[in-house]
């Protein structure tokens, strides 16, 4: 089973996927930071490749490392961060990959707003809110597809990979 955790940038998908990683001991698990992975690659981090190369540029590396992460977790159990646009141009690769789960960590615009607004690192936060909130609310129509939607409250929940598993079933 491959889980990608997905939701507006500032919903914490890092932060759970790291949290998870923690919890368990289960060795037949795999994770990837979908962004984290995009840095490593390319040896600079996110802000600067979308400021010297475009958005339309990372949008391409970023599919090309989802391609990547998905053929090295063909037959391993992988939980997966997106970047917040990832399903923008991705959805159907994710939709139609076997075994693939969705999750979306369902927070609202003000709150991921509250936790982005002041990070200059974020190349989205230069837009502005009003721009950020249509673009959330663009966003939402291919996240209200996922499997499974978790509130604010059920992600603070959800403490170990094996609650999150229990709620897929």
């Amino acid at each position: 089973m491959i889980v990608f955790l997905c939701g507006f940038s500032g919903a914490g998908k890092t932060y759970l996927l790291k949290n998870l990683k923690q919890s368990t001991t289960d060795t037949n698990w795999c994770f990837f930071d979908l962004d984290e992975e995009i840095e490593k690659q390319n040896g600079v981090p996110i802000w600067q490749i979308v400021n010297e190369s475009g958005i339309s540029h990372f949008r391409k590396l970023e599919t090309l490392q989802l391609k990547k992460v998905l053929k090295e977790t063909v037959s391993n159990n992988c939980l997966v961060a997106l970047g917040g646009g990832t399903l923008d141009l991705n959805f159907e690769l994710i939709e139609n990959t076997a075994e693939a789960k969705l999750v979306w960590l369902d927070i609202s615009f003000e709150r991921c707003f509250a936790r982005i607004s002041g990070d200059n690192l974020r190349p989205l936060v230069i837009l502005g809110k009003e721009k950020l909130e249509q673009l959330y609310v663009q966003r939402c129509a291919n996240y209200q597809k996922a499997d499974l939607i978790l509130s604010k409250s059920q992600i603070e929940n959800v403490k170990k990979l094996n609650q999150l598993i229990d709620l897929l079933k």
